[in-house]
This record gives structure tokens, C-alpha cells and sequence, in this order.
């Protein structure tokens, strides 16, 4: 989807036993390939921290941070 120019491009995760052989890379590779083709000139993505594999990834790309997102938590139990 594009708002503002910008393309954004959901979770996407490589099972285990898959990982370490340039999936992750194509994927990438294949969702901004398709968000130029659609005209946008800069793309988003979120991940959690922790996931360091996919950081590195999006890092390695070209990928900056622009924010830090947090999550909060609430307790429905009475």
C-alpha cells in the first residue's frame, strides 16, 4: 500500500530450516521491486528488536531507523 509516497511492507518471516540461503534478501528484494513498479519512492517496515536476523537484513539493505514503536499490554481479567 502507498501513503504519502510511501510503500509499506508487512512482516514476512523465513521458516528456520529455510533461513540462510537468500530468501529473506529475495523477498525483500521482490516487495521493493514492486513498490517502485507502483510509483512510490520510499518504503516502511517494522519488525521487533529482537529479531536481530531481519535487522540485519533490512540494515545491510539500506534500511534506516526513523522510530522506536512500543507496545503496551492490558489485563482484561477482573
Amino acid at each position: 500500500t502507498g501513503l504519502g509516497g510511501y510503500g509499506r511492507i508487512e512482516p514476512f518471516g523465513i521458516a528456520a530450516h529455510h533461513q540462510g540461503r537468500g530468501l529473506g534478501r529475495w523477498l525483500l528484494s521482490a516487495a521493493l521491486d514492486r513498490l517502485h513498479e507502483r510509483g512510490l519512492e520510499k518504503a516502511q517496515l517494522g519488525l521487533w528488536r529482537t529479531n536481530t536476523a531481519a535487522l540485519n537484513l533490512y540494515k545491510r539493505a539500506g534500511f534506516v531507523e526513523i522510530s522506536n514503536w512500543y507496545y503496551l499490554a492490558y489485563d482484561l481479567r477482573p
